[in-house]
């Protein structure tokens, strides 16, 4: 699977293949040597201190990519029918400007939802 190769990594996508490997460590060889991450991804407001020790074994940091990378990587879902919305950093930089987001982005994904 090449999109592995550059597929970039959130903190969820990297505790679930930690746990995974930890569980069948023979599924290592369908996964690439490194895979890409950010590195807020590894904080300990994150994941635990002792997943992020295992988890560096596997991870490669990347810089956060730019505006027109980061559409680029979204680009093949908008083509297959998908609704991408895009938040600030800054429009969830705290717990309550974090639920307000979401609260919008579901609000959101409703009017998608009643408009198909």
């Amino acid at each position: 699977m090449n999109w592995w190769k550059s597929a970039l990594y959130d903190t969820c996508s990297l505790i679930t293949l930690d746990k995974l490997l930890q569980n069948r460590p023979s599924l290592s060889r369908w996964f690439p040597k490194k895979v890409l991450a950010l590195e807020v991804s590894l904080s300990e407001d994150q994941m635990y201190a002792a997943t992020a020790k295992r988890v560096k074994d596997f991870v490669e940091l990347c810089p956060l990519p730019t505006p027109a990378k980061a559409g680029a990587r979204t680009k093949m879902l908008v083509h297959a029918g998908a609704h991408v919305e895009r938040v600030k950093s800054s429009e969830c930089d705290s717990s309550e400007k974090a639920q307000k987001c979401a609260a919008k982005l579901l609000e959101s994904l409703d009017k998608v939802k009643a408009s198909r």
